[in-house]
């Protein structure tokens, strides 16, 4: 017999984060209390950050970080 999926909610909250004395926008993305990552627009470009291991990807645009930053979770988690 087997198992039912699991329907998971992923959760966005929106963050200022400061870099080199400037505040960017970003996005962390959190999976229950787990924090699967952060997604920062820095002027155009963006950076993607995947929790725990802290792995950093530059992204061409916001849609390209949400696949990656699910793609390295569903990979390591």
């Amino acid at each position: 017999m087997s198992k039912k999926n699991k329907d998971l909610e992923v959760m966005e909250k929106s963050v200022t984060i400061q870099r080199d004395g400037k505040n960017y926008s970003a996005s962390e993305f959190w999976l229950g209390k787990k924090c699967m990552g952060t997604i920062v627009d820095l002027d155009g470009n963006f950076e993607v950050t995947v929790e725990p291991e802290k792995t950093t990807m530059r992204v061409r645009n916001f849609s390209d970080g949400i696949e990656y930053l699910l793609k390295e979770w569903n990979l390591h988690q």
